[in-house]
């Protein structure tokens, strides 16, 4: 499938169809992804960018949501930031 590469932190994407494997810079598996989860910011919180990629197992449907939008909303920007620090370890 296709592969992203996530580095700066320019938007939110939610998965509406389909699935990915969400990775670090080494090509180590984090997470699989599915209809209902995002991905996209999980450089947001820190100043140590690190890279990301997102490698698409299906074909799938993601939608885009401008940073600003979701992180000036209190349990969302919760959800974001407890979710990019599980990422980043």
């Amino acid at each position: 499938g296709s592969t992203i590469k996530i580095t700066q932190p320019q938007a939110l994407y939610l998965i509406r169809e389909g699935g990915a494997e969400f990775s670090n810079w080494g090509e180590m598996k984090i997470e699989s992804l599915k209809k209902g989860d995002f991905f996209g910011l999980e450089n947001a919180f820190h100043t140590d960018i690190q890279d990301f990629h997102l490698r698409f197992t299906e074909e799938s449907i993601i939608h885009q949501v401008k940073p600003d939008i979701a992180l000036n909303i209190p349990i969302v920007y919760w959800k974001l930031l407890a979710t990019a620090e599980k990422r980043r370890k």
